[in-house]
């Protein structure tokens, strides 16, 4: 009786788990992201403006999420770049808090923890109490989930006359919140994965076109949606950090942010990196340029342009201005390379993420698409000098690059898988994650300013070979 006893539970369990599907939700882009603001900064020429342009920079990729019982809905961020959710509660004030906040007092599944919430981002920060309560994203429910209710928030939230992010529900490693001290607060994706709600222990994310808001792209939890690329996904593995936790201790390696170990930065008009050593290329959705560091953009910028004096840094906006002719220059690209094993000085273990350039040149006018408009920026930025980011963090691939590409995030096997993502508009030049030449058409890359990632002092911790 005992084995039978067994192998029904076994046959139960395996039923059970047969029955798990993989859920996509939908990624709603806002309208009104940083990239407006930016428009109106240069046709209103608000060189002294006082206004903080990170307020609500960032916020272009919102998914909906039910909190509490009943549920309490709010439109959050999704974050590659942090692991903490956290909406404004009702001890928020309207004017830090301009929209929905949460009301501890009305969910019946709540659990308070008494434990002090904050977190720093490169635009702001927040800080209030943690919770636990259930948290629910297209039907998946997580029972007990840590949640920071904000009562103060700065320069995170603002208002807009359409569209809003109303907090952010990050996806990153759980060490990033154990290095913070908050070892409890395990991400809502990971809760998932440890909690067997989805088949597989792994999130994948399409960005889709530039140009494309409302219902712009998707999020699937525990599955890959084929039909979104081209091509075979290639995978490379995430690269650990040395951690120093908040009492100075240096903990062992572990994985924080969504980190492949760069190998190279190469443009087709002939600009190389050369890097010494790798580079950890943090792959982050809640960033919307590419941030590098000041000598990489500028030389890249002076190699695609031919060093065309009309390609000037616009200090105040942190952004480099070009001509937005550059974008009718269809066969010119720009590779961010990765390794994806430690002898990376063999081709066949590189992985080059290819970005037609034309993916690259911003709007910042009121027109769509480049060739429409009379002023552009390049998609590739220096870090601004206001940036409050970690140590070693020094790029940041942000929506300019990613949203070309179908990415996989396996919380598993610590990898992430890359093929050319197929856009909605496919009038549109694309991207290539092949290693070719040649690149596929797909999304008209552009974006808009500012980064989300969490800001903590981390040290690479690589072996790879990067010199022959």
């Amino acid at each position: 009786m005992l084995i039978s006893g067994i192998g029904l539970a076994l046959f139960a369990a395996i039923t059970t788990a047969s029955e798990i599907k993989p859920v996509t939700v939908p990624l709603v882009r806002n309208r009104e992201g940083h990239l407006a603001q930016i428009r109106r900064s240069v046709k209103e020429k608000r060189q002294g403006s006082s206004e903080p342009l990170f307020n609500l920079a960032g916020r272009e990729f919102f998914l909906e999420v039910d909190i509490g019982t009943p549920p309490q809905k709010f439109n959050v961020t999704m974050d590659t770049g942090s692991a903490t959710l956290w909406v404004p509660s009702t001890n928020c004030s309207s004017l830090k808090c301009p929209y929905e906040r949460f009301d501890a007092s009305q969910s019946t599944s709540l659990n308070q923890t008494g434990a002090a919430f904050q977190i720093e981002y490169g635009i702001g920060m927040a800080n209030g109490t943690y919770v636990l309560d259930t948290v629910s994203v297209g039907g998946l429910a997580v029972p007990g989930q840590a949640v920071g209710l904000a009562n103060e928030t700065n320069d995170l939230l603002g208002a807009t006359s359409a569209g809003y992010s109303n907090g952010i529900m990050g996806f990153g490693f759980p060490s990033m919140n154990a290095l913070r001290g908050y070892s409890s607060d395990v991400p809502f994706v990971f809760n998932l994965a440890n909690n067997n709600l989805i088949p597989q222990p792994i999130f994948s994310v399409y960005l889709n076109s530039a140009f494309h808001y409302g219902y712009s792209g998707e999020v699937t939890f525990g599955g890959i949606d084929e039909t979104k690329y081209s091509g075979e996904l290639r995978y490379a593995p995430v690269v650990a950090y040395t951690m120093t936790d908040i009492t100075g201790q240096v903990l062992d390696a572990a994985y924080i942010y969504w980190t492949l170990a760069g190998v190279d930065i190469r443009s087709s008009s002939g600009y190389r990196a050369n890097f010494n050593s790798a580079q950890g290329f943090v792959l982050d959705t809640g960033t919307t340029f590419t941030y590098v560091p000041d000598q990489v953009a500028h030389d890249l910028i002076q190699s695609v342009t031919k060093k065309d004096p009309r390609s000037i840094y616009d200090v105040f906006n942190g952004i480099y201005r070009v001509d937005c002719s550059l974008a009718s220059q269809t066969d010119q690209t720009v590779e961010f390379i990765v390794a994806t094993s430690q002898q990376a000085t063999l081709p066949e273990n590189q992985l080059n993420l290819t970005i037609s350039l034309r993916e690259l040149i911003v709007p910042i006018d009121d027109a769509e698409t480049p060739e429409k408009a009379s002023q552009c920026a390049f998609g590739i930025a220096p870090f601004p000098q206001t940036a409050l980011i970690g140590s070693n963090v020094n790029f940041i691939l942000g929506q300019s690059v990613m949203r070309s590409f179908y990415v996989v995030h396996n919380m598993g096997t610590q990898t992430i898988g890359i093929a050319p993502a197929i856009p909605s508009d496919t009038s549109n030049n694309g991207g290539s994650s092949n290693g070719d030449d040649e690149s596929p058409e797909g999304a008209a890359a552009g974006s808009n300013l500012a980064y989300t990632i969490v800001v903590m002092t981390v040290v690479l911790a690589t072996g790879f070979n990067i010199l022959s």
